[in-house]
């Protein structure tokens, strides 16, 4: 992506988390990939929820993926919970998260298919107008065909 260069300066300060299905065991894989390349410590500054599939094997591959990638923080799902009580979980999983980060850091909360991007430049920026907050770009990734 043009004008993208990771996180820099910011990496030390950056977490990630999601809840993900185990069925998009593909695209969280390619998720991880990305955000690793960005400069997020996969293995100490990451959070993901895992909600599992119908299907033993989809989990298998998501936690495959998550481990390939060093994700440590992983909470797997109760199955079959409706959707008000994933909202309820997400909403709650997100804010002990957030919680439990120092109060310097910046969280990156995207979900598997949402692909954030930042300016070459972006700690430089937020040092210099001291913002609380900053906008990325983000691209969603389709496959062909």
């Amino acid at each position: 992506m043009v004008g993208a260069c990771g996180l820099g300066g910011l990496a030390d300060h950056t977490y990630l988390w999601t809840q993900a299905s185990a069925q998009s065991h593909a695209l969280l894989r390619h998720w991880l990939g990305h955000y690793m390349e960005q400069g997020v410590r996969l293995a100490t500054h990451a959070s993901v929820h895992l909600e599992p599939s119908q299907s033993d094997r989809e989990l298998e591959l998501a936690l495959e993926a998550l481990a390939a990638h060093q994700v440590r923080n992983v909470t797997v799902l109760e199955r079959g919970m409706n959707s008000s009580g994933l909202a309820a979980r997400l909403r709650n999983g997100v804010n002990t998260f957030l919680g439990l980060l120092p109060e310097d850091a910046w969280l990156i909360w995207a979900d598997v298919d949402e692909f954030f991007t930042w300016p070459c430049n972006v700690a430089q920026m937020l040092k210099q107008t001291r913002l609380s907050a900053a906008c990325g770009r983000m691209s969603d990734r389709l496959a062909q065909g």
